[in-house]
């Protein structure tokens, strides 16, 4: 009898101190998986070459499509649940305001670019209906709903989406440099970035490395 309840007792406490390990164990990968998806993520969203390829099209925008940009955007803006508008997806180089639309084309092939959305600054809008949306992949919606915007009133934004899986915000603002000139970034694997003083000169560049 006395044996009996030794071995009761040591199955007991074996049980326990297993279930306790286990614990432990579970803790530390939840933990590591953490880490790692954090990790990945800070390689994923904004890092300086998606940066830098988003301030490319910014250029593009701001130098010849912004205004047309800005007064479709406005006078189609809707939060109408069955067609809301709270977004302009330029992937494709809509001609209704982009008004080159190869070079356009050109420049997203060169620089990798998936994927690009126009919205307010505030993104209180695109988060209301970012669940439902279709259009935008899972990683794209995760990476707009990370994402702190100041919500500055009547102010704009671009998300870009690269084919290798990045991500990239910038704001669409017009600086007083901006305004003087607009310089776009090319990327090219074998020279790194080079710079064009003017829109044009890089849209050349883009079209003599096509060619």
């Amino acid at each position: 009898m006395k044996k009996n309840n030794q071995r009761g007792f040591m199955l007991a406490e074996t049980l326990i101190v297993s279930t306790f390990i286990i614990s432990i164990l579970l803790f530390i990968y939840i933990q590591l998986r953490n880490i790692n998806a954090n990790y990945k993520t800070s390689f994923a969203y904004n890092d300086i070459t998606t940066i830098y390829r988003a301030g490319s099209v910014k250029a593009f925008l701001l130098k010849d499509n912004y205004e047309e940009l800005k007064k479709y955007y406005q006078d189609n803006f809707s939060l109408d649940h069955n067609s809301p508008l709270v977004y302009m997806d330029l992937s494709n180089c809509p001609s209704s305001v982009v008004k080159e639309v190869n070079y356009c084309q050109v420049l997203l092939e060169k620089l990798n670019i998936k994927k690009v959305i126009f919205a307010d600054e505030s993104n209180e809008y695109i988060l209301r209906f970012i669940d439902n949306d279709s259009n935008l992949g899972i990683s794209m919606k995760n990476f707009i709903k990370s994402q702190k915007t100041d919500g500055e009133i009547g102010g704009y934004r671009l998300y870009v989406e690269t084919n290798d899986g990045k991500f990239a915000t910038i704001k669409m603002k017009l600086s007083g440099q901006d305004s003087i000139r607009s310089s776009i970034l090319l990327y090219d694997n074998s020279k790194g970035y080079s710079t064009c003083e003017t829109v044009q000169c890089a849209l050349d560049e883009l079209f003599l490395r096509v060619n």
